[in-house]
């Protein structure tokens, strides 16, 4: 039997933070459940309804001996007044118990592990927390606001709330929503000048040259730079100014008697090149034909996937 002491004021804040999101429907059995992680060096909760999820992550000053897996569900609960108890929570593989005192005395709660929990929590919160900024608010301000817009909303089914920001974290965030006879609400939050990270980007072209590098960490990023940035070769460099970025696939062309770069949509310039080519080695080839040996032979050329990055004239301030 695997088991861990937990503070119970950690124990409350754990259900607090993943009651909400713990499913309603029967149809969910699993779902009902809060499923909890210990690792070595900390404490992973998590709840699921479907729609929303919580987590929780729960630093341990001193390594855990055992890891293991505890479902529970959100059983009432209240802090002691005075000196602090512990709350253990042990599992077997099979079922989990959790033990704690209460005014009235000992209490002792057992749980047997649901068998369709099959959701990679981990994933879901990774793909989730990719993102190209981050604002912070009050937290007490932020659910207060929705809470106001969906106490004023008439649509009791889908409470929908449209959240708009802007690039800049010292901006306001807003939320609206709709009410029934296009009554319009909405709800104004400012942000604070806080983060739990380092600064995200501000400008709107680098953030997209770095998600493109995130999200495609393999590929090489090409520069593709305009011509009017090197006005003579005076000057061992010459500064330029980010332009758009994609990923695409680019090549090199001769093209009369020059190496040229040509990204996929170019291709049809590249194919009339080879056209004017084959039909001055053929003049006897039809339309057709040669159109057909020049997307051939286009492509048949050794492109290549990278990030394309157009650099273009210095924006001078």
């Amino acid at each position: 039997m695997n088991n861990i002491k937990i503070n119970e004021r950690i124990f409350k804040k754990i259900l607090i933070t993943l009651k909400d999101c713990v499913a309603k429907d029967n149809a969910r059995p699993a779902l009902q459940y809060i499923r909890l992680e210990i690792k070595a060096d900390k404490i992973v909760g998590y709840s699921l309804d479907g729609y929303r999820s919580g987590r929780i992550i729960i630093p341990c000053k001193e390594p855990n001996k055992e890891e293991f897996v505890a479902y529970i569900k959100a059983v009432p609960f209240k802090t002691s007044a005075g000196e602090m108890n512990d709350v253990i929570i042990s599992s077997d593989g099979a079922n989990t118990t959790v033990e704690f005192e209460q005014p009235i005395g000992k209490i002792r709660y057992s749980f047997q592990h649901p068998n369709l929990w099959k959701v990679d929590m981990e994933e879901i919160w990774e793909n989730a927390k990719k993102h190209d900024r981050e604002i912070g608010v009050n937290a007490t301000y932020l659910s207060r606001a929705f809470k106001t817009l969906a106490e004023a909303g008439d649509d009791h089914r889908n409470r929908l709330a449209i959240l708009e920001t802007k690039r800049s974290r010292v901006e306001a965030f807003c939320i609206s929503a709709q009410a029934e006879g296009g009554i319009q609400l909405d709800q104004l939050v400012l942000p604070i000048r806080t983060s739990f990270s380092e600064n995200p980007i501000e400008d709107e072209k680098t953030a997209k040259l770095v998600k493109l590098i995130n999200e495609n960490p393999s590929l090489p990023v090409v520069p593709l730079v305009y011509s009017e940035v090197v006005a003579d070769d005076g000057y061992a460099y010459w500064i330029g100014s980010w332009g758009d970025c994609y990923v695409d696939e680019y090549v090199c062309v001769e093209k009369y008697g020059e190496n040229r770069f040509y990204a996929r949509g170019d291709q049809d310039e590249i194919e009339e090149y080879f056209a004017e080519e084959i039909l001055y080695k053929d003049k006897s080839l039809s339309d057709e034909q040669v159109e057909k040996m020049a997307h051939e032979q286009a492509e048949a050329l050794p492109w290549k996937k990278a990030i394309l990055v157009y650099v273009g004239t210095p924006e001078v301030e």
